[in-house]
């Protein structure tokens, strides 16, 4: 396959051996995340990310489009594996925290939680989650909530034991162990939208329920599931109004 059209003028990023590429899709954008086929560890996560994501049908993950191997890309050298990806629009949380009022926040953290366990239920431990990965896109009566980039996922339905590195230190199943981890990334990122708030005062608003939701997340009890640290986030929510 032949790919022209991905060019120095539509790199977006360029990390170690992975390019990414926005290009024109009909009305829209698309993203092209590519990698040397000299990187067979590389090629096998793309082909698990593709073979897993493209299944599910869920409105804050992006569409899997294709996957292609031995792909001559623009004036790169060498032959690529090619994943193509809807680009959601909206903006990154990380941009958009600085004036989110604690409710706000914990909305975004529960949809997240929610989004994590429709992860975990089809095979996939999602462990990249921060500010940047998740995106709001602003909507007439609503706001919609993106989750992106799984190229760091476990997927253990498909691949339980995959060649390439995994980007954590648990011994990971879909059981409890599993959970801890996306409890923990829960509660680091609730501290980190606290932390890119622009007011000073930053802990002083947050109330008792809410600290105790941060601490329970960020050290989780081995007998905490994930379904168990949803409820105590709605209990914040409750606590707010």
């Amino acid at each position: 396959m032949l790919l022209q059209f991905l060019t120095r003028q539509t790199l977006v990023s360029r990390k170690k051996n992975l390019r990414i590429y926005r290009a024109p899709a009909g009305d829209s954008n698309c993203i092209w995340k590519c990698c040397p086929m000299t990187d067979p560890a590389m090629v096998e996560a793309f082909r698990d990310e593709y073979e897993t994501v493209r299944f599910l049908n869920h409105p804050s993950i992006p569409a899997y489009l294709g996957h292609f191997n031995h792909c001559t890309v623009g004036d790169c050298d060498g032959l690529w594996s090619v994943l193509c990806i809807e680009e959601c629009p909206g903006v990154p949380v990380k941009k958009a925290a600085s004036d989110m009022p604690n409710r706000f926040m914990l909305n975004i953290l529960r949809e997240t939680g929610h989004l994590l366990s429709y992860l975990l239920d089809s095979g996939i431990i999602y462990t990249d989650l921060n500010l940047s990965n998740l995106l709001l896109r602003p909507l007439p009566e609503s706001t919609r909530l993106y989750l992106v980039d799984y190229t760091c996922s476990y997927y253990f339905l498909r691949n339980p034991n995959p060649s390439y590195s995994l980007c954590f230190s648990y011994d990971l199943s879909p059981d409890l162990k599993g959970q801890q981890l996306l409890i923990q990334e829960l509660a680091f990122l609730f501290e980190d939208m606290i932390r890119t708030r622009a007011d000073e005062k930053k802990d002083s608003e947050l109330s008792s329920s809410v600290l105790s939701l941060y601490e329970a997340g960020k050290d989780p009890s081995p007998s905490l599931s994930l379904q168990d640290y949803l409820s105590q986030i709605d209990y914040c929510l409750k606590s707010q109004s």
